[in-house]
């Protein structure tokens, strides 16, 4: 018996990869293309949406500084108004004081004037029993 050299049979291998289970490479392969190509797609959707929104912020960052000047404007005219507000009360009180010193003025010049008046007629009284006792006191 001779014994003849084992024949070597050809091998099937993507028989073999895809009887154990193995996925076929050349299908994968283009299941990450379309896979990656998506991603792409998502990827440069993204960044456009991101561009959007870095438009937005910005035009709301502008909005938001030229409400603030505004806002300070309103402040300056709020303290200047205040101040004339406070100026002009300030003049009320004098001119109320300056009021009340002329009152307490013709107060005290009326008084005065009655006071005058009495002493006058005092003094017109007096003078008046000093001649009524004088020719009594020198008949003449």
């Amino acid at each position: 018996m001779s014994s003849s050299p084992p024949r070597l049979v050809p091998l099937d291998v993507e028989a073999l990869e895809a009887s154990l289970g193995f996925p076929d490479l050349e299908e994968l392969d283009a299941q990450l293309l379309v896979k990656n190509h998506d991603l792409r797609i998502e990827l440069a959707a993204l960044k456009a949406t991101l561009e959007e929104k870095e438009v937005l912020i910005k035009e709301k960052d502008r909005r938001i500084q030229e409400m603030e000047k505004r806002l300070e404007e309103k402040d300056k005219r709020i303290e200047e108004k205040n101040e004339q507000i406070q100026d002009k009360h300030a003049l009320y009180l004098a001119a109320k004081s300056e009021a009340e010193n002329l009152s307490l003025i013709a107060t005290l010049k009326r008084k005065l004037g009655e006071l005058v008046n009495e002493d006058f007629e005092e003094d017109q009284t007096h003078k008046r029993l000093c001649a009524d006792q004088k020719p009594n006191e020198h008949p003449s």
